[in-house]
This record gives structure tokens, C-alpha cells and sequence, in this order.
């Protein structure tokens, strides 16, 4: 492969990187929302609604972590 072929592969990737999407994962196990993770998801979707922000916002089971909870993944 040719430097130029090289360059212009790193580029293309450094652009997907840069243009993909937000991903973010809210705990709504039992100990997540009695924790609080109902209203920590609703906090985080009404703040990007107000800052005009996309991304995919996703509720997951249990991580493993209940004393961290409510837990939030970006």
C-alpha cells in the first residue's frame, strides 16, 4: 500500500470517528431505579432535547455495579 493509499485510509476512519454517533446507556435494573435511573434517564433525554443534541439513548439491565447506581455510559 502506498503512502497516499495510507493517508487516505487513516483520514477516512478519523472521519467516521469523528461524525459517529453519541451513545449513552442509563442502569434501569431494580437497584438502578430505585436508585434513581428513571429520572436520571429522563434528565439526560430532556437535555439533549434542550441542547438540540442527538444521540442513542438506551436503557440496560443490570452492570454490576449497584452501589454505583444510577450509572450512565457515554
Amino acid at each position: 500500500m502506498q503512502l497516499r493509499q495510507r493517508r487516505q485510509t487513516a483520514t477516512t476512519g478519523w472521519q467516521q470517528k469523528i461524525h459517529a454517533p453519541i451513545y449513552i446507556t442509563v442502569g434501569m435494573s431494580t437497584c438502578g431505579i430505585a436508585a434513581g435511573a428513571r429520572e436520571t434517564l429522563d434528565a439526560v433525554e430532556k437535555e439533549l432535547a434542550r441542547r438540540g443534541m442527538q444521540a442513542v439513548v438506551t436503557p440496560v439491565g443490570c452492570v454490576g455495579m449497584c452501589s454505583y447506581e444510577p450509572m450512565v455510559e457515554l
